[in-house]
């Protein structure tokens, strides 16, 4: 089930957790009229629909740009980033990542390593950082130059369990998610220990993205140079807006208020917090230099709480069994009748 968004366009209130400073105008909203974009013709009241035998044409519909559409709607940050993509069962993947990455322009914010896990990764209460146990680890294997060779040693690396008690790596960089329509898939992500899938994306249960790529430069989505931290080039730009794309996919198929994403680039990394206000990423860093960062990331984010980690707790999922599922199977396979017997609600039943 797609999670709720408020009715705000998505720069217009800050996100819990997302620091007062980091807010930008709202966006655009629709302007186009409503016959208009149906593509019927608005008359004078009165006016006949033929004149002289002649029946008026209809109004040609305007070209669809990426401000037809507040990013922000009633379902999903996926289904309301454009009218173009809510229409179609199954849009072709590159339209819909350079659809979501124009949504999001101007909405990314570039913040130091420091500041962003003071803000957004805090340490755990009751347990003293292993700095030294940081410094220590070897990073140093992950192959730089082919993206298919790195994802075993990235998971090796990833995988202690000092690190990440209630986590596992995954790689699944050629098997997609068979409930996702596009079947698209990332690199790797953390699951949780005991409902990890074994060789594909689950968009339902990831916890933390993990996308790789080779260049540091050439393949980085943002850019630490200048005022503008979204970079301009092309396959840098298709970078973007395909990190955004998974970002999507899971506030999708999760309650969530916001999401992480380690984003691998050569011996760099960025981390990256995406919510309903935009998206906050850090500056570059060298993992394999300063192997205490990536660690110390790793090592607070398994042991955040799920709200930390941007899970919605006001959403409770129902069990099969329980007294919620046998109500709510219920009312799926019977329809709900006012006194007079009409039925009622059935737009909500057809949701099951």
């Amino acid at each position: 089930m797609s999670n709720n968004l408020s009715n705000a366009g998505l720069f217009r209130f800050p996100t819990p957790g997302t620091p007062p400073g980091y807010r930008t105008p709202p966006p655009r909203t629709p302007s186009l009229r409503a016959d208009a974009s149906r593509g019927v013709a608005h008359q004078p009241e009165g006016s006949s629909s033929e004149a002289g035998g002649h029946q008026s044409l209809p109004v040609p519909k305007p070209p669809a740009t990426h401000y037809d559409a507040s990013p922000v709607g009633r379902k999903s940050l996926h289904d309301s980033l454009a009218g173009a993509l809510a229409s179609e069962r199954t849009p072709n993947v590159d339209k819909k990542r350079r659809d979501i990455r124009l949504s999001m322009t101007g909405k990314t914010i570039l913040i130091s390593f420091e500041e962003f896990m003071n803000r957004f990764i805090p340490a755990p209460q009751g347990e003293t950082e292993p700095v030294e146990a940081f410094k220590a680890v070897d990073f140093t294997g992950i192959p730089q130059d082919i993206e298919s060779d790195m994802y075993g040693p990235l998971v090796a690396a990833f995988n202690q369990e000092w690190l990440l008690p209630r986590d596992i790596p995954v790689s699944a960089p050629h098997k997609g998610d068979g409930t996702v329509a596009s079947n698209q898939k990332i690199d790797g992500g953390l699951y949780p220990r005991g409902n990890a899938p074994e060789d594909s994306t689950s968009w339902s249960s990831i916890e933390l993205s993990i996308e790789c790529k080779t260049d540091a430069t050439k393949q980085d989505p943002f850019d630490d140079r200048n005022n503008n931290p979204e970079a301009s080039a092309i396959t840098r730009k298709d970078v973007r807006g395909q990190i955004m794309c998974y970002a999507v996919l899971v506030f999708d198929n999760q309650h969530r208020v916001h999401h992480f994403t380690l984003l691998i680039l050569g011996a760099m990394a960025r981390l990256v917090r995406w919510d309903r206000s935009g998206v906050l990423v850090t500056h570059k860093f060298d993992y394999t230099k300063e192997p205490e960062k990536l660690a110390q990331f790793l090592w607070r984010f398994g042991r955040m709480t799920p709200a930390q980690r941007g899970h919605d707790t006001t959403a409770v999922r129902v069990f099969p069994g329980s007294a919620d599922f046998r109500l709510m199977h219920a009312r799926a396979t019977t329809p709900l009748t006012d006194r007079d017997g009409c039925v009622i609600d059935e737009h909500a039943r057809d949701m099951f």
